[in-house]
């Protein structure tokens, strides 16, 4: 496991090596590409290894006495492929689009036999590579997941899994925002969907729970029956204004007013003697006028 594991690491530092200027010499054809072959455990030089460049029209090869190569060529897309025996077959393939100067030094790997375990693992982490490129992160974050199951410590996946990480940060805080602006705007339901999708890239992420629960909490809560009204109060009655007002209909010779008037005296209070003679009055009297 030792031993994959630097293999791993030299090909990242190959991966995630820098393009440089080389003053070697000027191209005449307007790129110089210019590099090295080292062996994967000492980190010295191949001598003596067969590297060929594959163009689109030709093949330029050399025979590399010190492990050092160099190609003077024309913008384009190549394959640069190294082999010496001993060693595994080793292919890059380049497109070189500006007129300028390449330096790429290239890990050859000594033939070694993976377990099954390892060649699964790195069917996984190639898997991820692609769709990382491609810009579909929750497809890298599952395959390297599994890898680094497959092969634990292992130095490239950690390494991808940190880059994927990064990207499916940003991706969350945006989103995030995306999401409380829609809020402020009381578009509910569509936040809760972009919630949802910040919860497939980070299952865990506790803002976003939270504010999920609270959007559905919100949805879902019956609305409150409006409360109805109170009543009016009854006014006050005033019993001995009603009988004066009585009373003075009585005088009036309006008797029948006079006994409404009574009514509501007694109505309020059963046992008041003058309302109870006034009406037997304005009755005896209505009934005389033939009324």
């Amino acid at each position: 496991m030792k031993s994959y594991i630097l293999v791993i690491t030299i090909l990242l530092l190959f991966l995630f090596g820098c393009t440089k200027t080389t003053d070697v010499k000027k191209s005449g054809k307007g790129v110089l590409l210019t590099g090295y072959v080292f062996n994967v455990e000492t980190g010295n030089p191949v001598k003596n290894a067969k590297i060929s460049l594959i163009g689109v029209k030709d093949t330029l090869t050399i025979h590399s006495p010190k492990g050092k190569y160099i190609f003077d060529i024309t913008p384009g897309s190549y394959t640069l492929r190294i082999e010496k025996k001993g060693f595994e077959t080793g292919e890059q393939t380049f497109k070189f689009s500006q007129k300028k100067d390449y330096q790429y030094d290239y890990i050859l790997l000594k033939k070694k036999e993976l377990t099954p375990q390892e060649k699964e693992a790195q069917v996984h982490l190639t898997n991820a590579v692609a769709a990382f490129n491609e810009g579909d992160l929750k497809k890298a974050k599952s395959e390297l997941s599994i890898a680094d199951n497959l092969t634990p410590n292992n130095v490239m996946v950690e390494e991808y899994q940190k880059k994927v990480n990064e990207k499916i940060s940003l991706v969350v805080n945006s989103l995030y925002k995306e999401a409380l602006g829609l809020e402020e705007k009381k578009k509910n339901k569509d936040a809760l969907k972009i919630y949802e999708e910040i919860l497939s890239y980070e299952p865990d992420n506790k803002k976003a729970k939270e504010r999920l629960a609270a959007i559905n909490e919100l949805l879902t809560a019956k609305p409150k029956p409006k409360p109805k009204p109170e009543p009016k109060p009854k006014p006050a009655v005033n019993v001995e204004t009603i009988y004066k007002q009585g009373l003075s209909l009585f005088s009036q010779g309006k008797y029948k007013a006079a006994i409404a008037k009574f009514n509501t005296v007694l109505r309020y209070k059963s046992n008041h003697s003058g309302a109870k003679t006034y009406r037997k009055k304005a009755q005896s009297r209505l009934k005389a006028l033939g009324g």
